[in-house]
């Protein structure tokens, strides 16, 4: 059995994400993401826990697929998968470290999936599916409370991978 279109995504962007180099810009002291760094998460709510490395990368599933019934072909849909991906870096509430580099990261990943088919087999190996397009978009400071908690900047990125589906069940 296939897994669910929507981890076969996350898996992706892992991938993506991991293709990428993230290093400081400029003299900011901030060590390099390792890909070890670049993990999942259920939820991106719970941001500190002793076992993140920082700086890293959470991946998190959004709020909930969407799927509009208007939208789409006789024989497929229109599907939404939403994910966020936060950038943590612990500056420990200071309000200008690693800025440059956190920000030149943030456009990184961006860039990586704007506008791109990730292709993930799940969807476009089943009856004429396919990943067709991704929306991205830099958030900054996802939740203040939690960079107040972690004493780390939290930003991201959410990206929104567009699928055509074949309708029915499989």
């Amino acid at each position: 059995m296939a897994d669910a279109v929507q981890y076969d995504i996350m898996l992706a962007v892992q991938t993506g994400l991991r293709a990428l180099t993230f290093a400081a810009q400029g003299s900011e002291p901030i060590p390099t993401i390792t890909d070890a760094a670049i993990v999942f998460a259920k939820s991106g709510h719970k941001t500190r826990r002793t076992n993140r490395k920082m700086p890293g990368w959470l991946i998190s599933p959004g709020n909930r697929i969407e799927m509009q019934r208007t939208a789409g072909e006789n024989k497929r849909d229109d599907v939404w998968y939403p994910f966020l991906c936060q950038l943590l870096i612990s500056d420990h509430q200071h309000d200008t470290l690693f800025l440059r580099t956190s920000m030149k990261w943030l456009e990184q990943a961006c860039k990586k999936f704007r506008n791109q088919d990730i292709g993930v087999s799940s969807i476009s190996s089943n009856e004429g599916g396919v990943t067709w397009n991704c929306e991205a978009s830099v958030v900054y400071t996802v939740d203040e409370s939690q960079w107040l908690k972690c004493e780390g900047f939290i930003g991201g990125v959410e990206l929104r991978f567009g699928a055509y589906e074949p309708r029915g069940t499989s």
